[in-house]
């Protein structure tokens, strides 16, 4: 690929998250709004249910799981496979508890 399709395709990739972003606020306040319908919606509401989200992927993301789902396909032999997994877990585990440590007070911005 070459560095104007690479570059096309980063910003494409940035636009795609941003939507995906838009649209999750947007989805969000709908519903808070319907399920607290004398209440004036606030950025604060989404913000903070954005952290809660993240404590809870935090801790309860099933990465074992994901990181089996992600070796199969490559083929590996299954005693490297399961030597490499917890590894793999680990490292993803404290990368995604480390991400949001940027001064957004827990949300999410897409950079480790």
């Amino acid at each position: 690929m070459g560095a104007r399709a690479e570059s096309l395709a980063k910003q494409f990739e940035g636009r795609a998250a941003e939507i995906e972003a838009e649209d999750a606020f947007f989805a969000f306040k709908a519903v808070f709004l319907a399920r607290h319908p004398h209440s004036e919606f606030r950025k604060d509401d989404y913000d903070a249910y954005r952290k809660a989200i993240v404590q809870l992927g935090k801790h309860h993301y099933p990465y074992g799981m994901m990181v089996k789902m992600l070796l199969k396909p490559l083929g590996l032999n299954a005693t490297v496979g399961r030597a490499v997994s917890p590894a793999i877990a680990s490292a993803l585990r404290f990368l995604t508890r480390h991400a949001a440590r940027d001064g957004t007070d827990g949300a999410l911005t897409g950079r480790l």
